[in-house]
């Protein structure tokens, strides 16, 4: 019986899956249904959610609050561990195959898509900004903001509007050098999002402006 999670996998394309019994992990032929692959796991915690990104399937852990990845093999590459709390434990996982994956040490704070097609994220510092290509996931270019921000959001020009933890509206260019700043209060900013409007929506410690 599948159990807690199925995803896509390519190269052969199959479906992967975890299992009740046998603590196993199987490749399904989509069109046939027929197993052409298997392998144990070899590890106790019991499995909540499989992803596949680049070709390695992503195994969530219950209760533990650790992914971990193996290849099509079997072989266990590395253990991550997502810093949940033990009330928090990890209770699913999803993803089929996402390709052109990107390794950095950032860890992120906010993400926002673009009005300009285009993927963004922040890091938690709130300085640098990753801009993806957003079909392919492909990374374009790392870039630090000339001010700290909270939260962020891209215009259709590729120009980014910053929350500031020091009540400051931020409006920023393409390549993060400010083009103009607009005190909004005396609290943190925390979220910001645009419309297509141009209209933009920023929510404070306090209220929603």
């Amino acid at each position: 019986t599948i159990w807690k999670g199925l995803a896509g996998i390519k190269g052969p394309d199959r479906l992967v899956a975890t299992t009740v019994l046998g603590n196993l992990v199987v490749e399904i032929d989509p069109r046939t249904g027929a197993i052409t692959n298997q392998w144990q796991r070899g590890i106790n915690a019991t499995p909540y959610g499989i992803g596949v990104a680049d070709g390695e399937v992503y195994i969530g852990q219950f209760l533990n609050g650790t992914v971990e990845v193996y290849n099509r093999q079997g072989i266990l590459q590395r253990t991550i561990d997502t810093d949940l709390a033990s009330i928090e434990s990890l209770a699913a996982l999803g993803g089929d195959d996402v390709q052109g994956l990107v390794p950095t040490d950032y860890r992120y704070r906010d993400i926002y898509s673009g009005l300009d097609s285009k993927f963004y994220v922040l890091d938690a510092a709130g300085t640098t900004v990753g801009r993806y290509d957003s079909t392919t996931l492909a990374v374009d270019e790392f870039f630090d903001l000339a001010r700290p921000v909270n939260a962020i959001a891209v215009a259709a020009d590729g120009s980014i509007w910053g929350a500031g933890e020091d009540g400051i509206l931020y409006h920023f260019s393409a390549t993060g050098a400010v083009i103009e700043q607009r005190t909004i209060g005396s609290v943190s900013l925390i979220d910001i999002d645009l419309n297509v409007s141009g209209q933009i929506l920023i929510l404070s410690l306090i209220h929603i402006s």
